[in-house]
């Protein structure tokens, strides 16, 4: 996966992101941070960021896939597909912990309007 990756190694941190279903329904990620290092001589990607997990929960019932968009600022927008996430299993409404996010495909970049009609045409869930 070193081919596809589009930045240097580091820690990048995440303006917006977000979860979506193939319902449109999605969920805000907070603190989302992107880090990229080298493994296995090539470049490799992990995240993490805070979700509220009962929401998490709630976006699977409408199926599978998730889809992670990122936007990195500055017209660096991504839509990962079908990302691994691992998270906690503490269902409590106000409780928030950390989902760890790897990928299994390339990222896809996306325009800024396409990243915008995806925006409004999602609907957050909340509590």
């Amino acid at each position: 996966m070193s081919d596809w990756i589009p930045f240097e190694k580091g820690l990048y941190g995440v303006s917006t992101a977000f979860l979506a279903s193939p319902l449109f329904h999605a969920v805000t990620l907070k603190d989302a941070v992107i880090e990229i290092y080298a493994g296995r001589g090539r470049k490799q990607m992990r995240g993490r960021a805070m979700i509220r997990n009962v929401l998490l929960v709630e976006l699977l019932e409408d199926g599978d896939p998730l889809d992670l968009y990122l936007d990195f600022g500055e017209s660096y927008r991504f839509l990962m597909r079908d990302p691994i996430l691992q998270a906690g299993k503490v269902f409590s409404p106000n409780i928030k912990s950390i989902v760890h996010i790897y990928p299994r495909q390339p990222w896809e970049p996306l325009t800024d309007p396409h990243f915008e009609k995806i925006t409004a045409q999602v609907e957050f869930l909340s509590l």
